[in-house]
């Protein structure tokens, strides 16, 4: 079971707001990624899916950039991005202007590693 907290987006009242989250991932990431998504819709969340949409070799920067630019003009409140790595995946966010203003983190998993990116409120 995953277990996701994100104490910056939760008011000061203690009730989480259903958020719209910007999910992608590279094909290392696919697995994660589904699962993060049954997890977070069932958590009442929207979900944005910036792909990949299987398992076959793709370019993680495109994904990372979707996600990154949904989360950038403000369309999406918070995004993932799950690959192999995930430094390349946080260093292809920053480099979207809008999005910057918070830089992206990579954090490791066991399956794989899971950068993260919201804007500044």
């Amino acid at each position: 079971m995953l277990s996701l907290a994100v104490p910056s987006l939760i008011p000061s009242d203690g009730m989480a707001q259903p958020l719209c989250i910007a999910v992608g991932a590279d094909h290392g990431g696919f697995d994660l990624k589904q699962q993060l998504v049954v997890y977070l819709q069932g958590q009442g969340h929207q979900i944005r899916d910036c792909g990949t949409n299987s398992t076959e070799a793709v370019d993680y920067p495109v994904f990372a950039e979707a996600v990154a630019r949904l989360v950038g003009s403000g369309a999406c409140d918070f995004g993932i991005v799950v690959d192999g790595a995930g430094i390349g995946s946080a260093m292809a966010a920053n480099k979207v202007p809008t999005c910057s203003r918070r830089p992206a983190t990579a954090k490791r998993s066991p399956a794989a590693a899971v950068s993260t990116t919201a804007p500044t409120c």
